[in-house]
């Protein structure tokens, strides 16, 4: 969980760095180098999309609108860009870390916690054919790791994976633009009260599907409590977990110890 949190808060200052870092940079050069990077941070497991379309649409935005871009162009040409960034991080997360790693590392498939109860759950929402609003909310409100991930170790279509996930432009659209928004906030104004406005409503579009992606998780898993009770497990994830265990158990009592000394 430390691990984690501190990784969260580096990417955030990394984030940060880059926002400084390009703003010399032309728009071409800018665009692909936060693509990359974009990319890059959604690698990270707790890396969550919000901070990651905010510094797009403050990189970018500013390039585009030193190259004589309004106000509304330079959002909507961020918002194509954290789109983009989205669809190559489904791509990558699907394809390289799920069905490519996931398949050969139980480090992998236990940061997903792919024998948990909820894991399993979300699986069953996944399995079925079609579209529904349990898995577009799964989709687009779950976290990228797991659920791109999981989706990858299934082997389900990448196409339909992407077209599920459309709808998280409503969320890429209101933080793009909070960024470009941010730019032009000078404390008075009304971009002193768009930027944290879109940026609310971006924050609420992502937790509505999240929220919803809960509901029917929890359902799935009720209505599926017996054969999930009878599933078999993943026997090598198990066997890394206990392993794991017991590592934080001699560390617990060996910090335990130290203190006593």
């Amino acid at each position: 969980f430390i691990a984690i949190v501190g990784i969260g808060r580096l990417a955030n200052v990394f984030l940060s760095w880059l926002n400084e870092i390009l703003s010399g940079y032309s728009l071409v050069e800018a665009s692909l180098i936060i693509t990359a990077a974009g990319v890059g941070m959604f690698a990270l497991p707790p890396m969550p999309g919000l901070p990651i379309y905010l510094t797009v649409g403050l990189v970018i935005s500013r390039s585009a609108e030193l190259e004589g871009f309004s106000f509304v162009a330079a959002g909507w040409y961020s918002v194509a860009i954290g789109s983009l960034i989205k669809i190559l991080a489904i791509c990558m997360q699907t394809k390289v870390i799920g069905t490519w790693m996931g398949s050969r590392s139980a480090y992998v498939r236990s940061i997903c916690q792919v024998n948990s109860v909820e894991l399993r759950a979300m699986r069953k929402i996944m399995e079925v054919p079609g579209w529904s609003i349990p898995k577009v909310a799964v989709l687009v409100g779950g976290p990228d790791w797991p659920t791109s991930v999981l989706t990858g170790i299934m082997r389900l279509k990448l196409r339909q994976m992407l077209l599920g996930s459309l709808p998280v432009l409503v969320t890429i659209v209101p933080v793009s633009f909070a960024g470009a928004a941010l730019l032009k906030d000078d404390g008075e104004g009304i971009f002193s009260t768009l930027a944290p406005l879109l940026l609310s409503i971006g924050v609420v579009v992502q937790l509505t599907p999240f929220f919803i992606a809960i509901h029917y998780i929890a359902k799935a898993a009720v209505e599926n409590e017996e054969e999930l009770a009878n599933e078999e497990l993943d026997e090598e994830v198990e066997k890394y977990d206990q392993r794991n265990e017991r590592k934080r158990q001699w560390a617990y009592y060996l910090n335990k110890w130290k203190n006593l000394h």
